[in-house]
């Protein structure tokens, strides 16, 4: 698979009407970047996983310069021109092992991939190590957070096991939470269309981190359609109402996830014939039409070409 950078669609179409669309003002992001441990180096997928540990050195901010140069095989490009959904499926397709790293502003993200699939995700974000996410989600108290902490440090042990030595939880608890912490930190950055990325390969990538692995597929379409973006979908389309629609091959390989969680209402009035604008028309509901026709545009599912263009 194809894992250069590409463009989708062309120029907007002069005068394309475009039918109206709720616009929500996103929310203003409140992360700050902080130092986490690296991953341990152990394959076994256990409690080990947190990035909790006290052994560790800083990730580092995420727009710094990057002065050494690419590996063999290594790909790298702007997220503005392929996004992270369609760059996550781009690697699931190519069943590529190595690491994706992602950087926006002071953020960065450093995700791990096993023939494919997300395996493991490094942050700079303090709300995203392990204790923050249990204590935000209810499953630890912020006082235990803070006694498994001292408790790990104390012991020389990783944070996940000095939660399963308190009682708090049980290992395979802990592996459940750190396979959940793996899919929210990816779905955080689902949405980003700015930024930068390097994809490396490295065939042994899995001996390096812990196994916390997240279907692609599920993680793309339920991480979109989970934390809509009604207000970045209408910017993104308003200016190509007179464009008319293709449906990729990729979209015929995933055509049964899409259908399991948004039917196929949509699908029915992609037709050669009908431009974006006429598409969302031909719904019942103009927003929701809106919203998943970005989720198509977003994993590379259609490409959007001028009328002249068009098959």
């Amino acid at each position: 698979s194809d894992l250069s950078p590409r463009s989708v669609g062309g120029p907007p179409a002069p005068g394309a009407a475009f039918p109206a669309a709720a616009r929500p003002r996103p929310a203003a992001s409140t992360a700050r970047s902080v130092a986490v441990s690296p991953p341990a180096t152990s394959p076994a997928a256990g409690p080990r996983g947190s990035e909790e540990s006290p052994r560790g050195v800083a990730l580092g901010t995420g727009e710094s310069p990057r002065v050494a140069p690419l590996p063999p095989g290594a790909r790298q490009g702007e997220l503005a021109e392929t996004g992270v959904p369609a760059l996550l499926l781009d690697v699931a397709e190519a069943s590529f092992s190595g690491t994706l790293d992602l950087r926006r502003g002071n953020v960065r993200k450093l995700v791990y991939l096993l023939a494919g699939e997300p395996i493991f995700v490094q942050s700079n974000q303090r709300g995203e190590t392990l204790g923050q996410m249990l204590v935000k989600r209810g499953i630890v108290t912020a006082d235990q957070h803070a006694q498994a902490l001292a408790s790990s440090t104390e012991a020389g042990i990783k944070y996940g096991e000095a939660l399963v030595r308190m009682g708090l939880l049980t290992e395979p608890q802990v592996m459940t939470e750190l396979v959940t912490q793996t899919r929210l930190k990816l779905e955080a950055c689902l949405r980003w269309n700015s930024g930068s990325y390097v994809l490396i390969p490295d065939p042994q990538v899995g001996a390096k981190v812990p196994r916390c692995p997240v279907n692609t597929l599920d993680l793309v379409l339920d991480g979109l359609r989970r934390y809509p973006d009604t207000e970045e979908a209408f910017s993104r389309l308003s200016s190509k109402g007179g464009q008319a629609v293709e449906l990729r091959p990729r979209f015929q390989r995933h055509r049964a996830g899409f259908v399991e969680r948004f039917g196929d209402g949509l699908l029915a009035t992609i037709t050669p014939d009908k431009t974006v604008a006429q598409v969302i028309q031909s719904t019942g509901s103009p927003q929701e039409a809106v919203q998943q026709l970005d989720i198509l545009l977003q994993c590379g599912f259609v490409a959007l070409r001028l009328r002249e263009e068009a098959p």
